[in-house]
């Protein structure tokens, strides 16, 4: 059996080349202050890939999964029902009152499978948030 690569760190190139591989469609764009962003989407609905580094590191580490449902009026009796029976992943209303949701992954020392667990973790937890969402 072969023994499957662990990445380091990742680049923003590596990281949409993994997630194109998962079956996203990703553009990668670059934020005023210089982080690198991955523009997708998942059931129609677009997210956004922030990637980190911490000083002196040679590339990314870390990285959030976002995705904010614009103009949902005030659902923070969702977003505490939610933080309270669901894993991974955190929702909140933003100071804009949108409601987001959010998901950390790590980029250093980690495989292909456990992106591709982490992207599908997301995918699920993503069209169950906007479900629910959309039926409050």
């Amino acid at each position: 059996m072969a023994q499957e690569r662990v990445y380091e760190f990742m680049s923003p190139q590596e990281l949409c080349s993994v997630m194109q591989e998962f079956g996203f469609r990703t553009t990668l764009e670059t934020a005023p202050n210089g982080t690198p962003v991955i523009q997708s989407s998942s059931g129609g609905h677009k997210f956004i890939v922030i990637m980190y580094k911490r000083p002196g590191e040679p590339n990314y580490s870390t990285a959030q999964i976002y995705f904010g449902f614009i103009g949902a009026g005030d659902r923070s009796v969702y977003t505490n029902n939610w933080n309270r029976t669901k894993r991974f992943t955190k929702a909140y209303m933003d100071s804009d009152g949108d409601t987001c949701m959010e998901f950390d992954i790590m980029l250093g020392g980690v495989t292909v499978r456990y992106l591709r667990d982490c992207f599908g973790l997301w995918e699920a937890a993503h069209g169950i948030f906007i479900n629910e969402l959309l039926e409050s």
